[in-house]
């Protein structure tokens, strides 16, 4: 579970820094148990662990310049500006079956299409897709087949709070009104 974790930590600090520098500071893992009734997809069963995970940025970093307003929000004891994301992190339930490689979506409105944008459903039995909550389908669960570490996480503060989606929390600014872009990108490390 240690090294879950610390991957999960690593995927946020790479998704978070490009071109913003922001760190993860803890990781509260809010529930841990089966996927689809413990199927075999082909590497073995897999995990879903759902959490927290809480970071902070600099605002006086230069790295964090582009981030509209971010002068103006409050601060915590060291002056840096608090947020968390909730995150899904599907894992094989034997370690060593873990193929190494970390699949990263960063979700869509807080929503996980992964498996319904890249994988048809032929094949998978009705009653693995109907426990798959967090996707339409997991479809020919390739990533699953071959051991990948699958990890979601909210980045919109703004999505609904609906179904499974994952959401962001940043701090709210008082007295700032007006258009709102949210922008994501990612590097090859």
């Amino acid at each position: 579970m240690p090294r879950l974790i610390l991957a999960a930590v690593a995927a946020f600090a790479v998704a978070a820094a490009v071109p913003a520098d922001a760190r993860i500071v803890l990781v509260e893992v809010e529930s841990s148990g089966p996927f689809a009734e413990g199927q075999d997809f082909g590497a073995g069963p897999y995990l879903r662990v759902t959490g927290r995970a809480r970071g902070e940025l600099d605002p006086a970093d230069p790295h964090n310049a582009g981030i509209l307003d971010l002068d103006r929000a409050p601060r915590n004891a060291r002056g840096l500006v608090e947020y968390s994301t909730e995150f899904t992190l599907l894992r094989p339930a034997d370690p060593a079956r873990a193929s190494g490689r970390m699949l990263h979506e960063v979700t869509n409105r807080g929503r996980k299409l992964l498996f319904s944008y890249l994988y048809d459903a032929a094949g998978v039995p009705q009653a693995v897709l109907n426990d798959l909550r967090e996707a339409r389908a997991v479809g020919s669960a390739l990533p699953l087949a071959q051991g990948h570490v699958l990890l979601w996480n909210g980045w919109d503060p703004a999505a609904p709070r609906a179904g499974n989606n994952l959401l962001l929390e940043a701090p709210v600014l008082q007295g700032v009104t007006g258009t709102v872009r949210d922008e994501s990108s990612s590097a090859r490390a």
